[in-house]
């Protein structure tokens, strides 16, 4: 038989850690699946939109979590460092001098708009999940041990500075997957001549995907949470593919597909991963996941 991938988007509250959203997840599913993982982390502290995928679907992980943009709203405060870069990381150094006086909105949106759109090198901080011989950067952060990573490029898609009330800026960013906001802000602070902590930091979009409609009750029982349900296709938009039955067969055994096999293709403007498709059965049935080359139709994913 097999799985039925799905993906759960839900909202976390500030507290729990992504790893426990998932476990409150599977919970909630009472044993109904085996392998629930999300695609994207956010910090304790941090609370918004997560996306969790059950039965298959996070082995998609590499395609949704990679090509789908997140935005945050953040708000940070300046003049003091953290070890960790939000508030509940120990205080490393206080700036206390005084800003410009002439440091309005206007100022600090012409400073760091600009600057800080486009694509940047970005190394993951200490107390981060990012990996260094599959142990996390936070771990040995707290034996003590400080592990340099290569920068590596993100894009920031936009930055808006939405507010500005000493020491508070609070701004809106749409960046690439693996963008830490904590790093920025850090840079932000920088370019403002003094130090930087966020000390509220939420996620209101991954991809199309918005937070707005979701319960945002601020501790979630395992039976009390409502969990709204998006297939694949819904969960990252691509073009969509529909086989016959000849293709059905060698599609799902890992086999190329010559332009004969397919029956029908739905094309729209979409922009995540050009040349990917979903491939379904001549009965509708989601086979996997499809990507064009010089021998037609290749598995790059298929439902097991």
């Amino acid at each position: 038989m097999k799985n039925n991938p799905k993906v759960f988007p839900i909202y976390k509250p500030p507290g729990p850690s992504s790893f426990q959203m998932v476990a409150r997840v599977k919970r909630a599913l009472r044993g109904s699946v085996k392998k629930v993982g999300h695609f994207g982390s956010l910090d304790p502290f941090a609370e918004g939109l997560m996306l969790i995928g059950v039965s298959g679907a996070a082995r998609l992980n590499q395609y949704i979590q990679k090509t789908l943009s997140k935005t945050y709203v953040a708000k940070g405060k300046l003049g003091i460092k953290t070890a960790t870069g939000d508030k509940e990381g120990e205080i490393l150094a206080r700036d206390e001098r005084p800003l410009p006086s002439d440091l309005n909105l206007e100022k600090i949106k012409e400073l760091l708009e600009k600057k800080f759109t486009g694509d940047i090198l970005q190394a993951p901080p200490a107390f981060s999940a990012a990996k260094h011989q599959g142990k996390p950067l936070y771990k040995y952060a707290l034996e003590g041990k400080k592990i340099e990573k290569e920068p590596v490029l993100r894009t920031i898609y936009t930055l808006e500075i939405l507010e500005f009330n000493y020491p508070y800026l609070t701004f809106k960013a749409e960046v690439s997957s693996g963008t830490y906001i904590r790093s920025l802000f850090e840079e932000m602070a920088a370019e403002l001549g003094t130090l930087g902590h966020l000390v509220e930091l939420k996620r209101t979009k991954i991809g199309p995907h918005e937070i707005t409609g979701l319960p945002t009750h601020g501790e979630i029982v395992p039976s009390e949470m409502a969990l709204q349900e998006m297939s694949l296709g819904q969960a990252l938009p691509l073009c969509e593919i529909r086989l016959n039955e000849a293709a059905e067969i060698k599609f799902s055994h890992g086999n190329n597909i010559s332009p004969s096999g397919i029956d029908q293709v739905t094309a729209e403007d979409i922009p995540y991963l050009p040349g990917h498709a979903w491939v379904y059965g001549p009965k509708g049935n989601l086979l996997g996941m499809g990507q064009n080359n010089s021998a037609g139709l290749k598995p790059v994913w298929v439902l097991s």
